[in-house]
Parts: structure tokens; C-alpha cells; sequence
């Protein structure tokens, strides 16, 4: 059982959908992101909603090094990349995660998602003088679960929304313009109501062009135990996507990098299956669509890359 997707025409222009032991597979279109998974699993919070649920104890990944970080980035120029993310755990408790951004900004725009909580002045500083002498942009997308502490905290823990408000307040003092991500963890409040609020607080800490990314709740990890696991009906089939666009997929675009080798996205970190090999060049291949995760990209249209 599957929801449907937006159909597309079989134009020649369109790519196709592949089926691979009977199962469908996402084609690789041409690398466009690569994502870094900078620290790991390891964060300074342990959110309730966490795919890959990371916390300050998980060390299923670890921190990725300098060194890994520029050979990896030499390679995805090679490939022909557009542009980098940056992810964890939490990204800011890297120790030179200066150094790695200023690193992937001399080749391409970059977006680092981030909790908010880590960002004093002395490092929105270091921030601004990055993005003032880089050669591209830099994103910065802190996520923020509610409008309110009560909202938030009850995924991120206490303190959790004021340490992130105070974050976001060093960054705009400093220039720079975050935007934001939330998970619609609200119960019973649309997606447009959510983006109001959301643009309405941001408006409030003197951002009101702050852009507003909205994801759906994805089913693994801390998610499963803190709502449900995926269904036996939530998986695609043939039938699902034989008259869908691939390139909707940000797997067909896309790799996650972490200190273990290249993985097919960045929700999968924590499946061996979705582990591509060793360096990214192999990595550029099929990918069977089985996991519940792949359920909700093509469904809801998740996406986790910058707006172009």
C-alpha cells in the first residue's frame, strides 16, 4: 500500500525509476549534494525525536577529522558537486568545524544544520568573518521544534528552545541571516500555521525574511519509540513510482559521508544496508528503495538540501 505521489509524464526528458529484484530503486542522476555527518552521532542534547539518535553517549559514528574531511571534499569536486551540508550529531561541538566549513565554502555554498544552543558571540563572530571571506554563501539552519519552550523542550529537553533563541539572537546580531527547520512534531496544528508562528517568532528576533523548512516526523530511531515504527504497508513498490520523478529524490543526487565510509542519505546513517562503500566515487550508484524512510521522501517530498 503506498500513498500516491505527484505523477509525471513519460516525456523522454523525465528519468525513470528502476526496479531491482523486484523492489524499486532510485537511479543516480549525477552527484549534485554531499552531506558530512562532522560529529557522528554525538550531540549535546538527546531529543526525543532523533532519527539517528544522537546524544552525548552514542558513538555509532564518530567525529570525521580534518584530513577526512578535505580528501572527501577534493573527491566530490572531482565528482562534480554543487554544493556541501553538514550535519551530526551536533556539528558545532566539533572543535575545527571553522576550519571544515571554511575548507568546503572555498568550493562550494555549504548549509550546516545545527540545534541553536551552542552559537555564543565570540562564535557568531568567527561566523560573519567566515562568510566574509569565503568565496560562497554559508546556511545556517537551526532547527527549532515549537514556538514556545514548552513545545520545543518536549523533544529537546529543558532549556533546550531559550539556549537556541539566545543562539539565534548571536547570529543575527552578528549579520548573519539563519534560516529555520522544524519537525511537525505539533499535534493538531496544520503546516501553514506552524510556518506562521514560526516566521512570527523569527520576525520577533529581528529576522522576518527568515526562510522556514518544515519536515515530517521520519519513523526511526528515538522517532519509533517516541511515536510509533513504520507500518508493513508503509514501503514503495514498482507500482508506487512507475509514473514518478526520481530527481525528486534527493538520493538520486545525493551522499552522506561520515568517519565509516559513504551511505546513500543522511536519514539511513544507522542502516547498515544503506552503507555505499568506502569512498564516494562507488557510492554513485542504485539504491533500492525498502526502508520506511524512503516511504516518507517520496511521499512527502522530504528533502534536506538547499533551495536553488
Amino acid at each position: 500500500m503506498c500513498a500516491t505521489a505527484v505523477s509525471e509524464s513519460h516525456a523522454a526528458e523525465v528519468p525513470a525509476y528502476l526496479v531491482i529484484e523486484g523492489e524499486p530503486a532510485v537511479p543516480m542522476l549525477g552527484l549534485e549534494t554531499v552531506w558530512f555527518q562532522i560529529t557522528g552521532t554525538l550531540c549535546n542534547l538527546t531529543c526525543s525525536h532523533c532519527f539517528v539518535e544522537s546524544s552525548p553517549r552514542n558513538h555509532t559514528h564518530e567525529f570525521m577529522t580534518l584530513d577526512q574531511v578535505r580528501h572527501s571534499i577534493a573527491e566530490a569536486v572531482r565528482e562534480g558537486v554543487r554544493d556541501f551540508g553538514f550535519t551530526g550529531g551536533e556539528p558545532f561541538i566539533h572543535p575545527q568545524i571553522i576550519d571544515v566549513l571554511a575548507l568546503a565554502l572555498e568550493a562550494a555554498p555549504a548549509l550546516v544544520l545545527s540545534n541553536g544552543t551552542l552559537f555564543t558571540a565570540k562564535m557568531a563572530r568567527r561566523l560573519r568573518a567566515l562568510v566574509d571571506q569565503a568565496p560562497h554563501p554559508l546556511d545556517i539552519r537551526v532547527s527549532l521544534d515549537g514556538d514556545t519552550a514548552a513545545q520545543h523542550d518536549a523533544v529537546r529537553g529543558e532549556g533546550a528552545f531559550d539556549r537556541a533563541i539566545q543562539g539565534l539572537r548571536q547570529l543575527i546580531a552578528a549579520g548573519l541571516a539563519p534560516s529555520v527547520a522544524t519537525t511537525a512534531t505539533w499535534q493538531g496544528v496544520s503546516a501553514c500555521e506552524i510556518e506562521r508562528r514560526m516566521r512570527t517568532l523569527m520576525a520577533s528576533l529581528g529576522a522576518p525574511g527568515a526562510a522556514v523548512r518544515i519536515f515530517p516526523p521520519i519513523l526511526i530511531g528515538a522517532e519509533a519509540k517516541r511515536l510509533r515504527p513504520y507500518r508493513a504497508t508503509e514501503r514503495l513498490t514498482p507500482k508506487c513510482v512507475e509514473r514518478a520523478d526520481p530527481r525528486k529524490l534527493m538520493c538520486s543526487n545525493s551522499r552522506l559521508i561520515t568517519e565509516r565510509g559513504t551511505w546513500v542519505c543522511t536519514l539511513l546513517a544507522n542502516v547498515e544496508e544503506a552503507r555505499m562503500g568506502d569512498s564516494l566515487a562507488e557510492s554513485l550508484r542504485p539504491h533500492r528503495l525498502t526502508h520506511g524512510a524512503c516511504y516518507t521522501c517520496f511521499t512527502q517530498g522530504v528533502t534536506c538540501t538547499q533551495d536553488r
